[in-house]
């Protein structure tokens, strides 16, 4: 084994030769040496790895700035969009707030409406309990007017059949009054004639068929009389119980023709 493959560890002792000291600093050298190759050996490896460290973060960072350009791009994109889309919220906005306004608007105005259209209810329903108590009270009123009605019809089929009753007497009355005025024509010229013949014979003395036939006369006017009061009674007793029927039916008179107490001369 040579000293340069075994270099002292401890330093040069004093006192040592000229050899020694070359061999010492050869070994010293040769150990440099080897420690400078090896370091740029591991230079080399490093400056390499460094290369393509340095390669690596070249590329990476081309790609970082191609990325951060690509990124400032859409960045301007969405400034852009949310510019926009701010102009059309603000717009958007401004919109529901006109609209939540005229909706606010139209609600008080519903709520007003509402308010006026329940105290119209109010009033109507017044007026319908107020109408249903007036048609109740003519609804009363109404049935006794419809019993009043069906007894005053009963009562107008009672007087129509009482009128026609009355018809009927007023016509047999007149009948009769027909009947007397025919007699009371015959008995005034049987009376005229009777008169006539008295009057020719007033300065003789009575005889007693003349006597006889004046007492007749006297008895029958007494008779025509009462039955004309008679009719007379009844026809006033009809006329104040049926105005309307006195009104139709016609008046008669039936008044004894004065007679002359002188016959001709």
């Amino acid at each position: 084994m040579t000293p340069a493959d075994n270099p002292p560890s401890s330093p040069l002792p004093r006192g040592s030769t000229l050899q020694e000291e070359l061999a010492y600093y050869k070994v010293q050298y040769e150990q440099l040496e080897a420690e400078l190759q090896d370091f740029q050996a591991s230079s080399r490896e490093l400056e390499a790895e460094l290369e393509k460290d340095v390669e690596a973060s070249e590329k990476r960072e081309r790609q970082l700035k191609e990325k951060i350009e690509g990124l400032g791009f859409e960045v301007d994109e969405w400034k852009t969009k949310y510019k926009q889309a701010k102009s059309e919220a603000n717009a958007a906005q401004n919109t529901l707030q006109k609209e939540i306004t005229t909706l606010r608007d139209t609600n008080r105005t519903f709520q007003l409406r509402l308010r006026d259209i329940e105290v119209a209810n109010d009033d109507f329903e017044r007026q319908a309990r107020n109408t249903t108590s007036s048609l109740e009270e003519l609804e009363s009123k109404y049935n006794v007017s419809i019993e009043r009605g069906v007894m005053l019809e009963e009562e107008i089929k009672i007087g129509e059949q009482e009128r026609e009753a009355l018809r009927i007497e007023s016509q047999r009355l007149r009948n009769e009054l027909s009947d007397l005025k025919i007699e009371a024509e015959i008995t005034q010229g049987k009376l005229r004639l009777a008169e006539a013949t008295i009057g020719r014979h007033h300065d003789r003395k009575p005889q007693p068929l003349a006597t006889q036939h004046l007492r007749n006369r006297s008895v029958y006017r007494k008779a025509f009389s009462a039955r004309a009061r008679t009719i007379d009674v009844n026809f006033s007793q009809q006329s104040s119980a049926y105005p309307g029927w006195a009104a139709e039916s016609p008046t008669i008179n039936i008044t004894p023709k004065p007679t002359s107490t002188r016959g001709p001369n």
